[in-house]
């Protein structure tokens, strides 16, 4: 070889090797002075903590967002748009997924249906989450045991770049059902065969990757969500230990930039953001709800009239310290008035008569346990409970193993959930898993079967109408108030969130 050829091999590798490796990895790159610190009020261990198949809680969720991608996803105006598959349709009974053809994890591995089949059967093994149920209408009675195993309604064709699920017939709640984390791509490098436990956060299908050995994240360059104008890396700020947590005293601190959607009191960030000019705030249209609900415990013990005694003189105690709260509205019912599935007006009429024939006493002697109520309405409640034992439980109720926790099983509990506006599978799905409505176990679970098949969608809708209006009939939920979601974050960051779902997905905040 030449002196000159080798001398201009040199040259065209020393120019293009810094670009090569910035295609690939995004590492390779100047650093980025756009990083986001995030507020989280529990400290997790480590990434591992979180885990898509597992989601029992609101900061689980918003984490895991932000790392993983599913196959469809919504926009923020709430339609059904692509995620990891650039297209979906139907065809016949048959669900085809196109996947892109350029997504990578930060380190260059290659995203394929081969990952979306195996994300799928560790999830169906697992059997573990909460958003919904699929693995019945795709494996049918196969026992799928081995993440290699046969499924019969999955397949992967064209040389990894179409993925396809098999039915009977359509699945009309399919697509909706597939934006939720559960259903996440995992690559499958990143997962153990053995244990199926995820062994690598940094090879992810989201936005952003976790990098070393805590959270914090960086931006995923070769993500199609991507953008310059996004946080490039997101620090995770905790209290201090043994510290109340107090997100907005830690933000006039300037210990954090952003507040998320979950983990505050909306009338307090909007009380905030008017007295500051130098935030930005957010807000969701008011489909957070505050609720009382009777364990499967606490429906067994009591008798109708008695749970519409407690949960009215629940009602008495707290509301007024709710309804001073601006955009805090009185809920009565389960699902928002502008959504579907809500109580007719004669439903309501209904309702409201049959409450008011329990007029709830002044003083409840009864010894029970109550899990979760706000600190600041526990010594009122006490008040009018005074044998009740009220506690932070270990979580929700359905969710808690009581022997390994050491707690007893609570008669009832307080908890804050977000109702979607329209038919949301993946929140209906998880509303009964936490025992919401008035059926649990294999009832449930039934239930949801019928509900998924049920092709035509004002029949659904009557369906979900009904399982509503026979749960609140009966006294086995108390919905207290409705109220919105909000953020604020730090200028010159800004909102680009939803204002149909309660998500805090941090790609969609960005500087100009």
């Amino acid at each position: 070889m030449s002196l000159f050829l080798k001398v201009f091999l040199l040259a065209f590798i020393l120019l293009t090797f810094p670009l090569i490796c910035q295609k690939m990895n995004c590492n390779i790159s100047k650093p980025h002075k756009n990083n986001l610190r995030v507020m989280m009020f529990r400290k997790p261990r480590q990434a591992s903590d979180f885990d898509p198949v597992k989601i029992h809680f609101a900061p689980e969720y918003l984490f895991l967002e932000n790392i993983y991608s599913p196959l469809v996803e919504y926009s923020p105006d709430g339609k059904l748009v692509s995620g990891v598959a650039e297209s979906f349709i139907w065809a016949g009974s048959e669900a085809h997924f196109k996947i892109r053809d350029d997504l990578f994890t930060v380190d260059g591995y290659k995203i394929t249906a081969y990952d979306v089949e195996k994300s799928l059967k560790r999830l169906f093994i697992l059997g573990t989450n909460t958003h919904g149920n699929l693995k019945d209408a795709v494996c049918g009675n196969f026992d799928l045991k081995d993440i290699n195993g046969y499924c019969p309604g999955m397949e992967v064709r064209d040389n990894g770049r179409l993925f396809v699920l098999k039915f009977p017939k359509k699945n009309p709640s399919l697509f909706q059902m597939l934006t939720a984390i559960d259903f996440a791509v995992i690559p499958s490098i990143a997962i153990d065969d053995k244990t199926l436990k995820i062994k690598d956060y940094r090879n992810t299908s989201g936005p952003y990757y976790v990098e070393g050995d805590g959270i914090n994240l960086k931006a995923n360059c070769r993500h199609y969500h991507y953008s310059k104008l996004m946080p490039q890396e997101i620090v995770y700020v905790y209290p201090e230990p043994g510290e109340d947590y107090d997100p907005i005293k830690a933000f006039s601190e300037n210990r954090h930039d952003h507040i998320t959607t979950i983990g505050n009191v909306s009338s307090m960030i909007l009380s905030y953001a008017r007295q500051h000019t130098g935030v930005n705030f957010h807000s969701t249209y008011p489909f957070r709800l505050d609720l009382l609900s009777f364990t499967v415990k606490g429906r067994k013990r009591f008798d109708e009239k008695e749970r519409f005694e407690i949960g009215g003189l629940v009602r008495k105690v707290i509301m007024p310290r709710y309804l001073i709260r601006e955009g805090y509205e009185t809920a009565e019912q389960i699902l928002p008035v502008f959504g579907e599935g809500t109580l007719s007006v004669e439903q309501i009429s209904e309702l409201k008569n049959k409450t008011a024939s329990f007029k709830p006493p002044e003083k409840i002697d009864n010894k029970m346990i109550a899990w979760n109520f706000p600190l600041q309405c526990v010594p009122e409640l006490k008040k009018h409970f005074p044998n009740t034992e009220f506690i932070m439980g270990p979580g929700i109720p359905v969710f808690v193993d009581y022997k390994k926790e050491g707690v007893a099983e609570p008669d009832f509990y307080f908890s804050i959930t977000d109702m979607s506006f329209q038919e949301d599978i993946n929140l209906i799905s998880y509303s009964l898993n936490m025992d919401l409505f008035k059926v649990s176990g294999n009832e449930a679970r039934n239930w949801m079967k019928k509900y998924m098949e049920t092709e035509d969608k004002a029949a659904r809708i009557k369906m979900l109408n009904k399982m509503q209006y026979e749960t609140l009939m009966e006294g086995d939920v108390f919905p207290l108030v409705f109220s919105p979601y909000a953020a604020i974050v730090r200028k010159p960051w800004k909102f680009g969130l939803s204002k149909y779902y309660a998500n805090d997905p941090l790609w969609r905040i960005y500087r100009e």
